[in-house]
């Protein structure tokens, strides 16, 4: 056998087993109904092109599809130790540096397209905060054309408001996964790259409330606001920068007093108007913006401890408690009596999961940094947007075409 065979008859031997095993706590875990399956041949090679929703949206897609996908996913998924020494076995993911360019990952896809096996890939990198798709890096569509298959494009409807990235707990409610859409390679090679491009944002832009404004489903849970200072670290109400927690179903601003409602149906409520999830981040992101602007004289924006990883593929190693500084001339990292400056254009930065942030240093290997579950990791990504581009000497209006990703 080759030693780089990628496409392994146990891959289609284990999947049926592993979902039967899992099915039931997966669905009960994750509020997901009934699993019918996607009517599409099982027999051909395709593309997967889904919205990211949750961290194991693999896992679904895989048992509506019934058949092995190979997905890219982050290369954390690598260093887990054994758990990820399982997930290749069963799984074979096709790991990728979040945020960088990865010709490795490209030649994996490539042998696997090669001996028949079909691909998935979450063209955004993240999963969502607001209840639609994050940015999309316009060069997924040189990749497409490299690889030559067939694209299924998937929908995920109701998960962000039975589980996200910003909430600590799950709630009940409609949510699951649909096929939007099969596009073949002879009708999407005849696309410019730009129509290739709207093509995939298109079939991927689904807003949540948009949806949610016609059904008004209800998302019942305890505690369905805790974590949303996560999202919204600024208040609503008044503007001020840092100054919300979660209690229960409310979010409170400890500058000026108010407490918001997050209802059931994934509205908060400011002075009995009820504000989606993306409307409250364009607010958040603009009051954030001018906090930015306004301090941009080298003295610190915010403080916080987190646990630091140096990641690797194959492992990380445990460091230890990190006091991070955040100015607009850098990150800066202490460690017991040693202290450590970054400037904002010796390393690039991500978000890793619900709670952490990955710093790539130029020439060192990841830090992965994971804090407590109060802290919002958007506001290192959107501090580290904002004045990397000003180094860049972007024009204002140019400063922030991105959500999330890099």
């Amino acid at each position: 056998m080759s030693k780089n065979k990628e496409v392994l008859k146990r891959h289609k031997f284990w999947l049926p087993i592993l979902s039967f095993l899992a099915k039931g706590f997966l669905l009960s875990k994750y509020k997901i109904g009934k699993i019918i399956p996607f009517t599409i041949d099982r027999k051909k090679q395709y593309l997967f092109l889904s919205n990211h929703a949750l961290p194991i949206d693999p896992m679904f897609i895989e048992m509506y599809y019934r058949s092995p996908i190979y997905f890219v996913a982050t290369e954390q998924i690598l260093n887990l130790g054994f758990a990820s020494k399982l997930l290749q076995y069963f799984f074979n993911l096709i790991p990728i540096s979040k945020g960088l360019a990865d010709t490795g990952a490209i030649k994996k896809m490539l042998r696997i397209r090669n001996e028949g096996g079909s691909i998935g890939i979450f063209p955004e990198g993240n999963t969502e905060y607001i209840g639609r798709p994050n940015y999309i890096n316009p060069s997924i569509v040189k990749l497409i054309r490299t690889l030559k298959l067939p694209i299924v494009f998937i929908n995920s409807y109701g998960l962000t408001f039975c589980t996200n990235r910003w909430s600590l707990t799950k709630k009940y409610g409609k949510c699951g996964y649909q096929l939007r859409s099969v596009v073949e390679y002879s009708t999407y090679d005849k696309l410019s790259d730009q129509e290739l491009y709207e093509l995939i944002c298109d079939s991927l832009d689904i807003n949540a409330y948009v949806v949610q404004k016609e059904q008004m489903n209800i998302y019942r849970g305890k505690n369905r606001a805790l974590g949303l200072e996560r999202l919204v670290f600024v208040c609503p109400k008044c503007g001020e920068v840092f100054s919300t927690s979660s209690q229960g179903n409310y979010l409170h601003c400890h500058s000026c007093g108010e407490d918001f409602l997050y209802d059931e149906w994934g509205y908060l409520n400011i002075d009995q108007k009820q504000y989606s999830m993306e409307e409250l981040y364009a607010k958040v992101k603009m009051d954030y913006l001018h906090f930015l602007d306004e301090h941009s004289d080298g003295s610190l924006l915010f403080k916080e401890e987190g646990f630091l990883m140096i990641s690797k593929r194959l492992r990380k190693k445990k460091v230890g408690i990190i006091k991070l500084r955040v100015t607009s001339e850098g990150f800066d990292i202490t460690f017991k009596q040693d202290e450590y400056h970054l400037n904002y254009d010796a390393f690039k930065i991500a978000i890793q999961g619900k709670r952490q942030i990955i710093i790539y240093p130029q020439v060192k290997s990841a830090l992965l940094i994971r804090f407590k579950t109060n802290v919002a990791p958007l506001k290192f990504l959107i501090a580290y947007q904002f004045y990397h581009k000003k180094l860049l000497d972007y024009a204002k209006e140019q400063l922030f075409i991105q959500h999330y990703g890099l």
